[in-house]
């Protein structure tokens, strides 16, 4: 239907948007006047190697190529490790190729642990490889290593991360 001069278009009855970048599932969405896709039932979604559920639905901003997803938890998948994850906030910026997860955000893996109030990840041009993270505001990371008997821990305000071609 159109109002104020916008067309607002419905997807409802288990909707399901899929491209080559993403796949988004939901009762329903709204497209509102071509660029603004929202949904405020919960959404599993599958992006960036990213595959979670955000139970507050998501938003997503079409001219700008961007991804909000709400109150959120998953996994994460990269060279070969798995990461589970969880936010208020996952914002996916495909312009920058770069993640931003805000408010109460946390990954961990088999070995490692990392909390912030602000983590952002930002990646090589095919949107494949970390290239530096940072972790920013009542940030706590925790690693282990079995190997060497080594356990690291870090509280600040500001954790970052570069990465090299390994990883």
């Amino acid at each position: 239907y159109v109002e104020k001069n916008q067309q607002f278009f419905y997807i409802e009855k288990n909707a399901r948007i899929t491209s080559e970048d993403f796949t988004i599932k939901s009762k329903n969405f709204t497209l509102k006047g071509q660029s603004h896709l929202i949904a405020s039932n919960p959404v599993d979604y599958e992006t960036k190697g990213l595959k979670g559920i955000a139970d507050k639905g998501m938003e997503m901003f079409l001219k700008k190529n961007m991804m909000m997803f709400k109150n959120t938890h998953g996994k994460y998948s990269r060279d070969k490790k798995n990461f589970d994850y969880a936010t208020d906030v996952l914002w996916v910026f495909d312009e920058t190729k770069s993640l931003v997860m805000e408010k109460n955000s946390s990954m961990r893996e088999k070995h490692s642990y990392l909390k912030s109030d602000w983590i952002t990840m930002q990646f090589d041009k095919d949107f494949k490889k970390v290239v530096e993270s940072a972790a920013q505001k009542n940030s706590y990371l925790y690693i282990e290593d079995p190997e060497k008997q080594q356990i690291r821990e870090v509280k600040a305000e500001h954790i970052g991360s570069i990465y090299d071609e390994q990883g």
